[in-house]
């Protein structure tokens, strides 16, 4: 053990105890975290059902609107659900900026869900009257729409259409940049552009800024930019300030009782190639998993899955070595001890054949 240690090419992992102790704390309140969610989401239902018949479609929608932002990231099937019910309250309201807001939403779900050909249609047959729609509205369809694009480039990850589909959602970005009034948003979308035209240190200064402005109470938001950042520095090959931010998404992720994210897998893979963690990888991946399986995520499930399989080999490939290790250490264990018995036998022989010897001589 020491010769390993001494041999070992590895450097200490400093905040090691830093990041088991966050994370443990959090993952062990996650159960309580979820059923918070679970309470409010209670709480706004028994308000949308009390005088239903009684309340205006404007209310309606707004009420529905607070259901899909708890389902959002929590749930795919029911945050579907809410935003279809906002399509069609929006419908009979006979209000544009209505519909267009509603059928953003049902774009962005489709996209989470995995159904970017979906997303992609549903957004596309969203009229726009740019004199008419209130800059909020604008801003917001055009930086989903732009976010479909470039999570698509994501999931296709190849050198022919991934170029095309970060160019477009870079257009959309850019659309939206004149309807945006927070400082923010606007260095988050910024910061996106740069980084889907690989900038890097363009992109991590614009999006610390955003952070630095950003709304803590946000929690979206929030995990949006952390895991950025984690994923920039990451690309720059600085790897313990992307762990750090991983921690802090991770985190954040569990106290918000985040389903869709991306945070527990960034955390796994980084500690497993990068810090030798196997254990804590392991750990992780496995909650990345149940996470987007509980939440409904395809295409995540489906990257875990080809990650999954490497981090649990590798540690049922460690357990063997040490059940080995145990094995051969016992079997050695018990031949020494046998050696040990017989020369304690053989020296208690020798000790009675002098007492015999002493007794002749005297």
């Amino acid at each position: 053990s020491i010769f390993y240690m001494g041999c070992s090419g590895e450097e200490p992992f400093g905040n090691k105890e830093e990041i088991a102790g966050q994370m443990s704390l959090a993952l062990q309140q996650k159960d309580m975290y979820c059923q918070k969610k679970l309470d409010r989401i209670d709480s706004i239902r028994n308000f949308l059902n009390v005088n239903e018949k009684r309340r205006t479609d404007e209310e309606k929608f707004q009420i529905n609107a607070n259901l899909y932002n708890e389902f959002k990231l929590y749930s795919f099937d029911s945050a579907f659900h809410y935003a279809t019910q906002l399509c069609k309250i929006a419908s009979s309201i006979d209000s544009a900026a209505y519909m267009v807001n509603a059928k953003t939403k049902l774009g962005y779900i489709l996209a989470r869900g995995g159904f970017f050909k979906e997303a992609i249609d549903s957004l596309s047959s969203i009229r726009i009257e740019k004199e008419t729609l209130p800059a909020q509205v604008l801003a917001d369809y055009y930086i989903s729409f732009g976010r479909v694009y470039h999570d698509l480039a994501d999931y296709a990850k190849d050198d022919v259409f991934s170029s095309k589909y970060n160019q477009i959602g870079n257009e959309l970005l850019t659309e939206s940049l004149s309807y945006l009034s927070d400082s923010s948003t606007i260095y988050y979308v910024r910061g996106k552009i740069a980084l889907k035209d690989d900038k890097l240190a363009e992109s991590k200064q614009l999006y610390r800024q955003a952070l630095e402005l950003c709304d803590m109470t946000d929690t979206e938001t929030l995990s949006v930019l952390l895991s950025t950042l984690a994923f920039i520095d990451r690309r720059l090959e600085l790897n313990d300030e992307a762990i750090y931010y991983y921690v802090k998404t991770a985190v954040n992720d569990i106290r918000s009782a985040t389903k869709e994210s991306v945070s527990m897998r960034g955390l796994a893979t980084m500690l497993y190639y990068h810090k030798n963690d196997v254990n804590r990888a392991s750990e992780y991946i496995n909650e990345a998993f149940e996470d987007a399986t509980f939440y409904g995520t395809r295409h995540r499930i489906n990257v875990i899955g080809t990650l999954l399989p490497v981090f649990v080999g590798e540690k049922l490939d460690i357990e063997q070595v040490k059940r080995q290790t145990f094995q051969d250490s016992l079997i050695l264990t018990s031949i020494f001890a046998i050696i040990l018995i017989v020369a304690i036998i053989y020296i208690l022989v020798q000790m009675k054949h002098l007492r015999r010897s002493r007794q002749l001589l005297e």
